[in-house]
């Protein structure tokens, strides 16, 4: 007997190929039902398959096909309005759906890609006027935001209004829930957008200049969840900031990077907050030493401190760990200084007894002290990845047997920073412990693989299955991009 899936089942195994954008096609083929449930999956990013088609290929794909949907009227708009640039329009023709309607995600820069190819394919590249050039892209961006839209994630363009009539396309952004904008635009667009735009969950800035306009769009939401904000000068804004306060009862989760442009005593207010990140440069770690030193987190889950070019002080972290309520599940930092003993010990017995939810730590380890990192071991049992600084000459060949035998079955990522030497013989020791476990990915110390023999046991055990990825860099995880981009926060629509 032939079972027939229905449709729900059917729409639900084409979310998971997503990704398979040649997969996806052939399912467009199958028959009217399969195309009218592939196409809204295939335009909810298209951008996101430009590299699996070739970027060249996709930007003059998807530019004939915006411009063939341009209505003839319009088309005799343009022609009598700008006689002297002429566009090579394709043949007209009525969509079979609404294809930008789907879109969930428009990208600024994939926008500006298209506007180029219109250049390129009319030979105008250089020579067309500003105000020919906006006009076009306004229609561009027009067919995009509109009453039929499903906008969820939208980046600002620089010349906001001359691109977009706000009032136009009042319905169509007032289900946005992400925006990415520059603080340095034009502040009355952004009072435009606040009087839109009050369910927005994510907001990303780069922000060097205070904006008025950008803190009333922010005092008007009325449920913000995730920001991201990156300065390349570093100085405060004090109106954004102020306006960031009136978000503490929900803003939970909050990136910085490049430098700090925001007042630690407004960070100090966020006290339900449970990611934070910092990816800051040059001297923010008095920044971060500043927070820490004030700030209660109590329901914390997450701290990442990437790219600091000076250590903390490890009884910062100590006290913050105490603070939480056994919610931390994360706890990265990048440059780590050799502590005191008591300092290290004070602060493995706080993971152990307060981090039972813990995936992934960074410890700075000691021969001195290890029964408590064997504890630590055996208390975090959800354990997924662990990062080992160490800060003298260590029994390797402890430490493996420990990791192997002492940890939780979860754990599966290694990051052991520079320093380290141990023998191909404990290497081997150490995964042929492994063998039964989920598969290691396994992050060296650059000198280590050095050795021949040590370099002839990882391929071993790489070709064997034990190790999944062996990564060998020349400090740490903080240089890992793609590790980086996996716990990058907050909602990101099909991208």
């Amino acid at each position: 007997m032939v079972v027939q899936l229905t449709t729900d089942c059917i729409e639900e195994i084409l979310k998971y190929l997503s990704n398979d954008v040649k997969t996806l096609h052939s399912c467009l083929l199958v028959n009217r039902s399969w195309c009218r449930l592939t196409v809204p999956i295939l335009w909810c990013n298209p951008w996101k398959y430009k590299f699996d088609i070739g970027e060249e290929k996709f930007n003059q794909a998807m530019t004939m096909i915006l411009l063939s949907f341009i209505p003839l009227e319009i088309r005799e708009v343009l022609r009598q309005q700008y006689k002297n640039v002429v566009i090579d329009f394709p043949p007209a023709r009525t969509p079979l759906f609404k294809y930008t309607s789907y879109c969930q995600y428009l990208p600024r820069y994939d926008i500006r890609q298209l506007w180029n190819e219109i250049e390129n394919r009319n030979g105008l590249a250089y020579s067309i006027p500003d105000y020919v050039r906006y006009f076009y892209m306004k229609h561009i961006y027009m067919m995009f935001i509109n009453s039929n839209s499903n906008l969820k994630h939208l980046e600002l363009p620089q010349h906001m209004r001359r691109l977009i009539d706000f009032c136009a396309c009042r319905e169509g952004l007032s289900q946005l829930l992400v925006l990415e904008c520059n603080a340095n635009y034009d502040s009355g667009s952004f009072y435009d957008i606040a009087e839109i735009c009050r369910s927005l969950q994510k907001l990303i800035v780069d922000c060097d200049h205070d904006n008025d306009g950008l803190a009333t769009l922010i005092r008007n939401q009325h449920g913000l969840e995730y920001l991201e904000i990156a300065s390349l000068e570093g100085d405060e804004c004090t109106n954004i900031g102020n306006a960031l306060k009136t978000q503490a009862d929900t803003l939970s989760h909050i990136r910085l990077s490049f430098l700090a442009c925001i007042s630690p005593k407004i960070l100090w207010s966020f006290i339900n907050l449970r990611t934070l990140q910092f990816d800051l440069i040059d001297l923010g770690a008095s920044y971060v030493e500043e927070i820490l030193e004030q700030a209660n987190f109590p329901y914390l889950e997450v701290l990442d401190i990437f790219g600091l070019k000076c250590e903390l002080h490890i009884n910062l972290l100590t006290r913050l760990i105490k603070q939480t309520q056994h919610t931390l599940q994360r706890l990265y930092w990048n440059e780590v200084t050799k502590p005191m003993e008591e300092d290290l010990r004070s602060y493995l017995e706080a993971i152990a007894l307060n981090c039972p939810n813990l995936k992934f730590i960074t410890i700075p380890y000691m021969n001195q002290v290890k029964n408590l990192f064997e504890n630590l071991l055996i208390s975090c049992k959800q354990l997924e990845g662990i990062k080992i600084v160490i800060c003298e000459k260590v029994d390797a060949n402890w430490v493996f047997e420990c990791l192997g035998k002492k940890s939780s079955k979860n754990l599966h990522l290694i990051n052991l920073s520079e320093g380290w030497w141990f023998s191909h013989t404990e290497l081997e020791a150490f995964f042929k412990m492994w063998k039964e476990r989920k598969p290691m990915i396994f992050i060296s110390p650059r000198d280590t693989i050095q050795d021949r023999k040590i370099i002839g046991v990882i391929e071993k055990y790489l070709q064997l299955g034990t190790i999944k990825k062996h990564i060998d860099i020349g400090f740490d995880m903080n240089h890992i991009r793609w590790i980086k981009d996996s716990w990058r926060i907050g909602p990101v629509y099909d991208r």
